[in-house]
């Protein structure tokens, strides 16, 4: 009587032999993942604990260049412009949309904002090219999740009297709380790594007065050659947005009710 043996691979759990048959399939995705995200990611963190330039080797000095860059006024001033450009922007565009903004100013009747020359126009001419680039992102976002509301709410809170400021405060803004905070966590992001509008009006001049970190980091590594400190400060940055996606989940789980206990 012949009896019959199981391969080792027929012996193991259908879904290990699930995920060895789909592994094939997948391994070139993690590869690629692997090449463009996480290698570049480590020798930046390498990057970030030792002083390097053209032409000298690096030397590991730890958190030297994270203590050089805190420290450093012209970061400082870049930190804050930037937190500058996020608070107003982001929050603006959840209100209003742009037109031409020297048009606008001019039909009011109000001064134009002399960009090149006096550092506060300037940063406000960032921020308003800001809001006009950014807002259809966070519109469809908002109007996306507006659409989804049922209408029977509106219709009850209309038999009960209510008024359209109160239907907005009490249905619509509750409902609209998750959107809200999806479109403000990729807006904080997005607006803390700006790079290209202050590099393209100002380069962040007049003397420096609108730099932001993305250009500080710029500077570091291809005007001074300072590659340590640029790495570092690009790692304070992934920090910071880090931080910024966990305060968002947090606030998530919150309203969850199902969290509620």
């Amino acid at each position: 009587m012949r009896v019959r043996t199981e391969s080792p691979a027929a012996a193991l759990p259908r879904r290990f032999r699930n995920a060895a048959g789909v592994l094939p399939f997948i391994a070139p995705v993690h590869f690629m993942l692997l090449i463009v995200i996480v290698l570049p990611a480590v020798y930046v963190i390498w990057l970030s604990l030792s002083t390097s330039t053209f032409g000298r080797a690096p030397v590991f000095v730890g958190l030297a260049n994270y203590v050089k860059v805190l420290v450093d006024p012209a970061f400082r001033s870049a930190l804050l412009n930037t937190a500058i450009i996020v608070i107003v922007a982001v929050h603006l565009e959840l209100l209003i949309a742009l037109g031409p903004v020297t048009m606008a100013l001019r039909g009011l009747g109000l001064p134009i904002l002399d960009w090149t020359f006096v550092p506060s126009h300037a940063l406000a001419i960032i921020i308003l090219l800001t809001i006009w680039l950014q807002l259809p992102f966070t519109f469809v976002i908002i109007y996306a999740a507006r659409l989804a509301i049922p209408k029977q709410l509106y219709e009850a809170a209309m038999v009960d009297g209510a008024a359209k400021l109160q239907i907005f405060r009490h249905v619509t803004l509750p409902l609209l709380a998750p959107a809200i905070l999806i479109a403000l966590l990729f807006r904080y992001i997005f607006a803390f790594r700006l790079f290209s509008e202050v590099w393209l009006m100002t380069e962040g001049g007049p003397a420096r007065s609108t730099e932001v970190v993305a250009t500080y980091l710029y500077e570091e590594a291809f005007r001074y050659n300072a590659f340590g400190t640029a790495a570092a400060t690009a790692w304070i940055m992934v920090i910071i947005s880090l931080l910024l996606a966990a305060a968002y989940v947090l606030l998530l789980r919150r309203q969850d009710p199902a969290n509620a206990h």
